[in-house]
């Protein structure tokens, strides 16, 4: 039931047009920004679209579910040889990472990413500018973790209900 309502709500937030777009940009609060400006922002949005493959098959559609699932999706932005343009991006699994708050010699302080990946000793950093975090919830508060916790529960209390009256 609770896979069937997922797949619902999936196939309602992911609806592609007949340009293979589920999402568009909006410029509506930046209409003093010009019309160059306006552009390279749209471009830039079609191209990081692309790069997340969200042009080509159903991976929105899957990125959506696990993150209603999960609660949390991470991924490395790959950068060119010169560190200038995004080439891609690196789904990474979001229990390797851990933020970290540093502060550099002058005495700014910055947030880092350790990755720790199980089974090996060596310990990745990667800046905070290389590490896309999405979270359902803030790790700073207690929360749920996700949108199908609620759902898990008051899925087992409706079975405890029903069960009650049958043996009632």
């Amino acid at each position: 039931e609770i896979e069937f309502i997922l797949d619902t709500i999936c196939d309602e937030a992911i609806v592609y047009d007949d340009k293979n777009f589920f999402a568009y940009f909006s410029n509506v609060d930046i209409k003093e920004i010009g019309d160059k400006l306006e552009d390279k922002i749209q471009d830039r949005y079609k191209q990081i679209y692309n790069l997340f493959g969200f042009n080509e098959g159903i991976s929105a559609w899957h990125f959506f579910r696990q993150f209603l699932v999960d609660g949390i999706l991470a991924f490395e932005i790959v950068f060119d040889q010169r560190g200038k343009e995004i080439i891609g991006f690196k789904e990474i699994d979001p229990s390797t990472l851990y933020p970290q708050i540093k502060k550099d010699a002058a005495g700014k302080i910055f947030l880092e990413w350790a990755q720790k990946v199980a089974g090996e000793s060596k310990v990745r950093t990667l800046t905070d500018s290389q590490v896309l975090y999405l979270s359902y919830s803030n790790h700073f508060r207690t929360k749920r973790i996700s949108f199908v916790e609620r759902m898990v529960r008051s899925f087992n209390l409706m079975r405890v209900i029903e069960h009650s009256k049958v043996i009632w």
